[in-house]
């Protein structure tokens, strides 16, 4: 990914990397899967990117994924312990979390406090 503040500087920059990709690295460049778009609801590796300067947060959809599965693993029909239930979601959300801490102000901020 690159940044660019107007349409042209980043029209620019991605002619001059994919030249420098093809003629000096010898790579193949996936036109398919490359392109000048705007930051606004890009998503990338689970992120979202929103508003201007580059900020990101954790995508609505993979939020909702978490959710999912959280419910999923503490359906009350499995026929397991809820001490088992809670060491499932706590490897789960250690894992999850991990993977998602470069969001320190967005989406997981925003839950309920601790002990309500």
């Amino acid at each position: 990914m690159i940044f660019a503040k107007s349409d042209a500087a980043a029209h620019r920059a991605y002619a001059n990397v994919e030249r420098f990709l093809t003629l000096t690295l010898k790579l193949q460049v996936n036109r398919d899967k490359s392109s000048v778009c705007k930051t606004q609801s890009l998503e990338y590796v689970g992120y979202e990117f929103r508003g201007f300067g580059g900020q990101f947060r954790v995508s609505r959809k993979k939020l909702k994924a978490f959710k999912q599965r959280a419910s999923e693993i503490f359906r009350r029909n499995r026929g397991i312990s809820m001490m088992k239930r809670f060491t499932e979601f706590r490897s789960y959300a250690i894992g999850w979390l991990g993977y998602f801490q470069l969001d320190c102000h967005g989406a997981l901020e925003k839950g309920p406090p601790v002990g309500a």
